[in-house]
């Protein structure tokens, strides 16, 4: 175990030793917080959706892990504020010295990746920052409010910081420049313990940062190359697996928002090229003119059927990727055009590699997101256009596993009022489950505009390249769905019927004329939008704001949610054992159970709040990547606030205080998110710094609430003679997060 509490005045007595092991604190919180916003860079880039969750959850336990450690480890000899100072240094170092190991083992061993070995090699950065951090907290008990202060606080300016390392230098050189703040705070607290061994291992880590920074260019020795053959399995990957002659990797980017990759392939003979979007997404980068004069592969794409079907003038392409559909809309006569793209990135790979495409005096281009820019947007559109937005890529947002809301009920009937009398709304769908869940969505968007069930199918045409769909309903490829707010007539029917069947396409349902199982029924008022989704094994029920997980289509969590969930409650039952019942000689007090079940429920409360807001506020802010980064600054600064001041709380009243703020935080929270919406709603046509501003405002009070109860509970263990079980609390606040965390997406 650690040194006794007897030598623990001795070691607050050590005025001017405080605020390096403050420094030291608030420079760990901002390196953890910012490891962890890169490590979702990386298994976004390395692996698919649900995969990114589990694996930094199990990443993230690794901080209650080390609070575990620092409970455990034997007594220390020599003077105690020495001894100290090396146990810090030594974390320190150890933290900077396993985050270069990640880097390596992650660029130089592709075929180390699979999830569950990566999720491993993640752990030890954070098991250092948590026995560092539950140290400290354990040596300065009495000043658990600065400690909690600093840890917080560190997090929050390492959530603006890591933004900003990542759009202007990426994860790679990002991360080298955190391991080099690292290694600073290191070398003073071995510096301030004399330990001249320890700073020459420092000097070694530093001086070794020298050539991985010469090598950690984008496509470099020192990166993630996609396009390895023993890859990670998402889509760029498996292409580089078994290339055709003559595919290369063509330029590859990072930013805050995703890795952009384009890849040149040939393409009967002639030179193609593709932009990825984390290794997934794929999006053709046309060549303009030439594709748009020799009609190779334009007139044979499906996507071109609706602007056969209604001619646009003016047209809106949510999600313009490469700019594939922008061309389309081209061919298609479409005289005015905005698209919009929330990864600047694919911006600027249409500048440089498509031609002319992007100085085009009516095609508008726009970076923002989708549904956002809509609802800010007084314009009406003649056909809007979501060709497979935000599919095969889990973004950094989906630490929380957080979809954007583009296609929820409520988005679409913001697109519905955004069209003209007879405008129409174009999904195109990857698959069956895809296509069903947009039509029954649309369905419900479509009420108030229409009758019953039945009369709402006659908004709504489906078409299909593919034959096999004939003889297999669920047998679908990139099925296109159409819809508008008016019904369509028998004669508008016929029509389009011609133009499908023109075309090479296979009617799915066409009102008054077509109806193919197993959407007949439907179509015919025999079976409501429920009955209808029941009758299959996967989840295709509507989505909503609520609820937007449009392509989890499982009936029950996804299989790796809840092993995390059964793994994750058996080690935090099991240490509660262990805690509780550890020696022949301990006893089982009654404030030892209360302790721990306290500092465990707040971890888990904490995250559900957390993912909760994460949710909501992805709907105000619009840019993934924004939302996180602010929502964790202004909840870690403002808990910082309210941890410092709960020092001003006597400690003799603080059990009762912890009650009462209890409930004040439930009725709080519940008053909060019913509140949402309507914030929501008056969000939509604010600029973004009004609404970063107002998301900051709202948010701050909460955070500062939620700041108080850890460090305050901190307070009581000393009071109370238990200091020596604060990094045990540690450690089952930690595991406990990582429970909540699941539990909110499960």
């Amino acid at each position: 175990m650690l040194p006794s509490e007897h030598a623990q005045p001795s070691i607050r007595s050590q005025a001017l030793r405080f605020p390096l092991y403050l420094l030291c604190v608030f420079v760990i919180g901002l390196s953890v917080l910012s490891y962890e916003i890169i490590l979702t860079r990386f298994f976004s880039a390395l692996f698919s959706y649900h995969f990114v969750f589990v694996a930094v959850s199990l990443a993230v336990l690794g901080l209650g892990l080390g609070g575990l450690l620092a409970a455990r480890l034997p007594k220390p000899r020599g003077a105690a504020p020495l001894v100290y100072g090396v146990l810090q240094g030594r974390a320190a170092f150890f933290l900077g010295l396993s985050l270069v190991v990640v880097l390596v083992l992650f660029a130089y061993f592709p075929w180390m990746r699979r999830v569950w070995f990566l999720s491993l090699i993640a752990l030890p950065p954070f098991g250092a920052a948590g026995y560092s951090l539950a140290l400290t907290m354990r040596l300065f008990s009495s000043e658990s409010s600065r400690v909690y202060w600093a840890d917080l606080s560190g997090g929050a300016l390492g959530t603006l910081l890591v933004v900003v390392g990542l759009q202007k230098w990426g994860p790679v050189v990002t991360l080298l420049l955190l391991v080099a703040l690292i290694t600073l705070i290191s070398g003073l607290c071995f510096l301030q313990a004399r330990s001249w061994k320890w700073l020459g291992a420092v000097a070694s880590l530093f001086l070794a940062l020298l050539p991985l920074w010469e090598l950690s260019t984008p496509g470099g020795p020192v990166d993630l190359r996609l396009n390895r053959r023993q890859g990670s399995g998402n889509q760029l990957s498996r292409l580089f697996q078994n290339p055709a002659p003559g595919t290369t990797l063509v330029s590859s980017e990072w930013n805050a928002f995703a890795r952009t990759d384009v890849v040149e392939i040939w393409e009967d003979g002639r030179r193609a090229r593709f932009l990825f979007t984390d290794g997934g997404g794929a999006s053709r980068i046309p060549q303009f003119p030439r594709d748009l004069l020799e009609r190779s592969w334009v007139e044979e794409d499906p996507g071109l059927f609706p602007f056969l079907a209604a001619a646009p003038r003016k047209v809106l392409v949510i999600g313009a990727g490469g700019g594939r559909d922008v061309l389309l809309s081209l061919r298609g006569g479409a005289e005015e055009i905005t698209a919009v793209d929330v990864n600047p990135e694919a911006l600027r790979a249409v500048r440089r590699y498509a031609g002319d495409l992007a100085r085009l005096k009516n095609v508008r281009w726009v970076v923002d997101e989708g549904r956002g820019f809509l609802q800010r947007s007084k314009e009406r559109y003649d056909l809007i256009y979501l060709p497979l937005v935000y599919t095969d890529r889990p973004e950094a947002i989906s630490y929380s596993l957080v979809e954007n809301y583009i296609f929820t009920r409520e988005a679409f009937r913001e697109y519905l009022n955004h069209l003209t009398e007879r405008g129409l709304l174009v999904i195109r769908a990857h698959d069956f489950n895809d296509f069903t869940r947009a039509a029954l969505t649309a369905l419900e968007a479509l009420e108030g505009r229409s009758g019953n069930d039945s009369r709402a199918m006659r908004h709504l045409i489906g078409v299909h390249r593919s034959e096999g769909f004939l003889l297999d309903p669920q047998a679908m490829s990139y099925p296109l769905l159409l819809v508008r707010n008016t019904p369509y007539q028998p004669q508008e029917s016929s029509r389009i019927l011609k133009i499908a069947l023109g075309a090479g396409l296979y009617p799915i349902f066409i009102p008054e004329l077509v109806a193919r199982s197993p959407f007949s029924a439907l179509a015919a008022g025999g079976e409501t939008p429920q009955q209808f989704s029941r009758r299959f094994p996967q989840n295709l029920s509507p989505t909503w704001d609520d609820r937007p997980f449009f392509y989890q289509t499982n009936r029950f969590p996804p299989r790796p949610l809840l092993l995390l969930l059964l793994f994750v409650s058996a080690v935090l039952l099991a240490l509660l054992f262990v805690y509780l019942r550890r020696g022949e000689d301990f006893p089982v007090r009654r404030p030892l159970k209360a302790a721990a079940l306290y500092f465990s429920a707040l971890g888990v409360g904490y995250m559900l709040i957390e993912v909760a807001l994460l949710q909501r506020f992805i709907q105000i802010l619009g840019f993934p990547t924004l939302t996180f980064s602010v929502l964790l600054f202004v909840l870690l600064l403002s808990g910082g606030v309210g941890s410092w001041c709960s020092r001003l709380i006597p400690v003799e009243r603080g059990t009762r205080f912890i009650l009462v703020l209890g409930f004040l935080l439930l009725v709080a929270s519940f008053l909060f998110f019913r509140t949402l919406p309507s914030l929501v709603s008056w969000a939509a046509s604010q600029e973004l710094w009004a609404r970063s501003l107002v998301s900051m405002g709202v948010l701050f009070p909460l955070g500062f609430v939620l700041g108080i109860p850890f460090p305050l509970g901190v307070r009581l263990l000393e009071d109370r003679g238990l200091a020596s079980e604060i990094p045990w609390m540690w450690g089952l606040n930690g595991v406990a997060s990582v429970l909540g965390s699941v539990a909110a997406v499960a």
